[in-house]
């Protein structure tokens, strides 16, 4: 059996690649996959967990979603952490991977939506838990909730809404980082949208004195 070194990351990046890149999903593209890897890994190497597995569960976390512009409804309700688990355990096989080896890397996939965290076996699994979970928090989770809203589900919708469920969303995020490193990064993006809303309020209050004409 072959052991998960600089090689079969290499393997497992490529199949990642080509997979993402059959979808269409802004909010769960390439970009969110190189923010996850290189966040999950900083977490792995500052509470001592096996980097290589969180790389590859990293890389690997959201390969199941179907195309959003041929399978919504799919889309916005499929179980997408089991799919990826099993896409990517048939990858992992086929690659040679000893059996404990896929199950750890499995167990970082499977776990990693929802409140599913606490059903994972594995420390590495709350690595990349916490690094999915930092992307809808602050500056680019309000982001992708624009994106979300805009080109997903509600094109009207108002942009003073979807900045409040941005801020509320990443809130409860806040509290379900599972590591030291994740908590202390969620804290820091949030209080970057501090400066933020101040502009926003400024902004729109000048608007409001200027204002010729109401809503």
């Amino acid at each position: 059996m072959a052991s998960l070194n600089k090689q079969m990351i290499s393997k497992i990046m490529q199949y990642a690649k080509e997979e993402y890149s059959k979808n269409n999903d802004t909010t769960h593209d390439w970009d969110h996959i190189c923010f996850v890897v290189n966040i999950a890994k900083s977490i792995a190497r500052k509470e001592g967990m096996d980097e290589d597995i969180v790389e590859a569960g990293a890389l690997l976390h959201d390969i199941g979603y179907p195309r959003f512009d041929e399978q919504k409804e799919e889309y916005l309700h499929c179980d997408h952490a089991s799919i990826s688990a099993r896409k990517s355990e048939t990858f992992l096989v086929q690659l040679g991977l000893d059996k404990q080896t896929i199950e750890s890397i499995k167990d970082t996939i499977q776990f990693h939506s929802g409140n599913n965290i606490t059903k994972s076996k594995s420390r590495e699994a709350k690595a990349v838990y916490d690094a999915d979970k930092l992307d809808v928090i602050g500056p680019r989770g309000l982001t992708r909730a624009v994106i979300w809203y805009v080109k997903y589900e509600i094109p009207d919708y108002p942009i003073e809404k979807i900045y409040q469920r941005a801020l509320e969303d990443g809130e409860k995020n806040v509290l379900r980082m599972q590591t030291d490193t994740g908590k202390a990064l969620a804290k820091k993006y949030m209080s970057y949208l501090d400066s933020f809303k101040a502009g926003w309020e400024s902004i729109n209050q000048n608007a409001s004195d200027s204002k010729t004409i109401s809503k």
